[in-house]
């Protein structure tokens, strides 16, 4: 319920819609969590224009919430030619005929457009009050729904999107959003001072962690390291395994472990070889969200040596397994580490990891003692509890005053 507000819709329950490009997806655990935890506190439904991973969630979504997860009819794309037309001219899409988005598949304006009239009969059904956008490369499509069923319209940010997005209709977006969602004080001030957003506009709710899942496990002398990351040239782990060579004769360190997979695969396997590595370091592929505290819990330490990043919910997850981390100093990186849970290095600095390295693998007993803090510090500041209530005030604060009857939007008329 929408209590201690002065809201007309105080007296029913919430109804947020999350709009997405693509659900479910590893690399997007978050959404599921949160479509899970929040329906205690309102009713969140997820619309997503295109279908994922469906087994990323199949043990973490229950049928009946599997049920509030939504897709466009694919087949009625060009049914909706009108509406189509109308929301292109309508909002001066024409203006900007190549929209180079292609995280979401969108290659023109009326590409766009037509998405949008796709999606629109289910948020007709679905009634939404607040409509919550993930992602800045969806900001312009948010902005386009919420304005065709007057409604106020937030988003969320997560780092990377705002660091490669810099285009005059995501620009626009976040301007005109009623507020934007932030995980980290670094993304909050790119928001603030290179996309103009209103610095009152703007919020950090920190990143929550499944505490039960990701939980800590006994150090049994293991000495090796794990990164988890898509393997692309931003995630630096072509630095990382230089590091690993110049460790190379260092009988106190154990193997790395990559788990994930991407674009510079065979660059890096070539890389391993080249440097002779291929017994200390492990290309491991795709690890199921299931099976990553398994993985955290064979590491002593995890190392995230990225040469660009968001907040990350790695370094959360590493924490709360109980495994000290070892960042570099970029984006949004460093916030919540501090020297009693591990390190943070310059990027781009083969040495200066090797040396945070050798210093977190030489002494095993402090490793063990910033176990204890690495949790203490998950539960005290990233539980769901926090994260439900950081969300429903963000919610409610950006709310509009009075959603305009449904009966005044626009018409849904199928044309043959």
């Amino acid at each position: 319920m929408v209590t201690g507000s002065s809201h007309p819709i105080a007296a029913e329950p919430l109804r947020v819609c999350y709009l997405a490009s693509k659900f479910p997806q590893w690399s997007e655990m978050f959404m599921a969590y949160e479509l899970r935890e929040m329906q205690s506190t309102a009713r969140v439904e997820l619309l997503a224009l295109e279908r994922g991973q469906p087994e990323c969630v199949q043990q973490l979504l229950p049928a009946e919430l599997s049920q509030r997860v939504h897709y466009p009819d694919q087949s009625a794309d060009l049914v909706y030619w009108s509406q189509t037309a109308r929301i292109w001219r309508r909002h001066a899409l024409s203006r900007h005929r190549v929209i180079p988005m292609h995280v979401l598949g969108f290659r023109t304006s009326w590409q766009m457009a037509r998405k949008c009239a796709t999606v629109m009969p289910i948020l007709r059904r679905l009634r939404p009050h607040l409509l919550h956008v993930q992602f800045a490369g969806m900001a312009q499509m948010g902005h386009i729904l919420a304005e065709e069923f007057h409604i106020p319209y937030v988003i969320s940010v997560w780092g990377t999107d705002i660091r490669h997005q810099h285009l005059p209709l995501t620009t626009r977006a976040l301007q005109q959003a009623s507020g934007v969602l932030c995980q980290g004080r670094a993304d909050q001030r790119i928001v603030i001072d290179e996309f103009g957003v209103a610095p009152e506009r703007t919020a950090v709710v920190g990143h929550a962690v499944d505490t039960q899942r990701f939980s800590p496990t006994a150090f049994n002398g293991q000495r090796n390291l794990l990164t988890v990351a898509r393997l692309h040239p931003v995630k630096g782990l072509d630095v990382l395994i230089e590091a690993m060579a110049l460790l190379r004769d260092d009988p106190l360190i154990g193997r790395l472990v990559i788990v994930g997979d991407g674009p510079e695969r065979t660059v890096l396997q070539n890389q391993i070889e080249r440097l002779q590595l291929s017994g200390r370091v492990e290309l491991a592929g795709v690890c199921h969200h299931e099976q990553l505290p398994v993985q955290y819990g064979r590491a002593a330490v995890v190392v995230i040596p990225s040469r660009s990043e968001g907040f990350n919910c790695v370094k959360l997850e590493a924490l709360a397994c109980g495994r000290p981390v070892i960042v570099t100093r970029v984006g949004g990186l460093p916030e919540a580490i501090t020297p009693e849970v591990g390190w943070v290095v310059e990027p781009e600095n083969p040495r200066a990891l090797a040396a945070a390295i050798r210093e977190a693998l030489s002494d095993h007993g402090r490793v063990q003692q910033m176990s204890q803090a690495a949790r203490n510090k998950i539960e005290q500041e990233f539980s769901w509890s926090q994260r439900r209530a950081g969300l429903l005030n963000f919610w409610q604060r950006n709310l509009a005053s009075q959603p305009v009857p449904l009966s005044t939007q626009p018409s849904l008329e199928l044309r043959p």
